[in-house]
């Protein structure tokens, strides 16, 4: 019988040792399992998650499997994009009529005027300009993919419109004259914990776990050794004190790049060339309680703007009376990172988000009585016009050495947590 080694007690990891049926050990570096799907309790009692985690499928059974672990309750979706001090419901091109009249009419014209291509859109730009026009790709598309993702979207992957429904034309001509229709229509009712935020479903799920699973918290694993037996030796340490242990076969969720760097003896050429290309955003998530707070009734707010840094808020009052204490109002605020652009400081950035919510007339920040920043540096890959094809390398070779990656960064795939529950189960089989 195999003997199974997990690094990561993420949400993959954790699926993944859920349904294994071979007995495996899973470590992880933090003191608690979770990883990006954790939660923190502001003085106020608010718990304020990494984005937050809503929980939604169409696929039934999937949902169900996290229904198991804590109660939930259902919303329905109140998004917005915050374009010139007005909110636009979101999606921005299915309410186009919202817009000044000569606004929506660029955005119209545009649209019908859209250039038609022979084949597939290469990066998000060209996809852009050909499934919604020019007049929404300037007001809106462009500007805030651009400030979340930190580059010019001619060099993204027009993979990452995979998640990107695309809208009849009707819907958009009809939208221009104000006759609406619902996008992204598989997320418009979804589900959240009710109360103690995401961290509360990830702890259902641990306390879940088989009795015969093995978790070693605070465990750091640092090198991967293929032995020429084909075996796998995990050198690490947990409090100080160096760890060995050998396996048959290694799941790793962490980040592919470090992930080859760990790996002895060294990786070929071409897979650390490869490791090199693979591109991530880190994210400064800022909690924010005040005496009060404008949009109160929305859940997510996106904002294109260049005034402010960040490019997505959440009220956090959305979710009900569990969520919102006898005095003040939550938001969380998101900024993104480029890995390798300088130090940035924290402080700066939580400045920055105050100064910001300010000047949006979100928040008056003498009505701020609490704020944290705190700053993950793995948080959404990067699909640019190599990736496919680099992380294919990887992962092969991977495979080959009985390695096997998962999850958001171990595949380096922007997923979502039914995708990443899915991922882990399949590959238990």
């Amino acid at each position: 019988m195999p003997n199974i080694a997990v690094i990561g007690a993420g949400l993959s990891g954790m699926c993944y040792g859920l349904h294994s049926k071979y007995p495996c050990v899973i470590y992880e570096q933090n003191d608690e399992p979770g990883g990006l799907c954790t939660s923190h309790m502001n003085r106020w009692g608010v718990p304020t998650d990494v984005g937050p985690h809503i929980f939604f499928s169409k696929n039934k059974q999937l949902l169900n499997f996290f229904l198991r672990f804590c109660i939930f309750e259902e919303f329905a979706r109140k998004n917005n994009v915050l374009y010139k001090s007005k909110l636009i419901k979101y999606p921005f091109e299915n309410y186009i009529g919202m817009l000044p009249k000569d606004e929506r009419d660029y955005c119209v014209e545009s649209f019908k005027a859209k250039p038609k291509l022979k084949k597939p859109a290469v990066d998000l730009e060209e996809f852009f300009l050909s499934t919604f026009g020019e007049g929404i790709y300037n007001l809106y598309l462009r500007p805030y993919n651009e400030k979340l993702w930190k580059r010019p979207l001619s060099q993204l992957s027009a993979k990452m419109a995979n998640r990107i429904p695309k809208p009849p034309m009707q819907h958009i001509l009809d939208a221009a004259s104000g006759k609406y229709h619902e996008g992204f229509t598989h997320q418009a009712v979804f589900k959240y914990p009710a109360y103690g935020g995401c961290i509360s479903m990830i702890q259902g799920l641990y306390a879940s776990l088989p009795p015969g699973l093995e978790m070693r918290l605070t465990t750091e694993i640092t090198k991967i050794t293929i032995l020429k037996s084909g075996k796998l030796k995990l050198v690490g340490s947990v409090q100080g004190e160096r760890i060995q242990e050998t396996y048959d076969h290694v799941v790793s969720t962490i980040p592919l790049p470090i992930l080859i760097n760990s790996i002895s003896p060294t990786p070929p050429a071409e897979v650390i060339s490869a490791a090199s290309r693979l591109k991530a955003l880190g994210v400064y998530v800022t909690s924010v309680h005040a005496l009060d707070a404008s949009h109160r009734n929305s859940f997510a707010i996106t904002i294109p703007s260049p005034k402010v840094s960040f490019h997505r808020m959440t009220m956090i009052d959305f979710f009900g009376k569990q969520y919102m204490p006898k005095y003040g109002s939550t938001v969380l605020v998101e900024t993104t990172y480029k890995h390798n652009s300088g130090i940035v400081d924290v402080e700066e950035v939580h400045k920055n988000v105050i100064s910001g919510l300010h000047k949006l007339g979100i928040v008056a920040s003498i009505n701020v009585l609490d704020s944290a920043t705190r700053f993950y540096k793995w948080a959404y890959p990067v699909y640019t016009l190599t990736h496919t094809d680099d992380v294919k390398l990887i992962t092969d070779w991977l495979n080959d050495k009985n390695i096997l990656p998962l999850g958001r960064f171990g595949s380096f795939e922007y997923m979502n947590m039914d995708r990443v529950y899915e991922q882990a189960k399949q590959a238990t089989k």
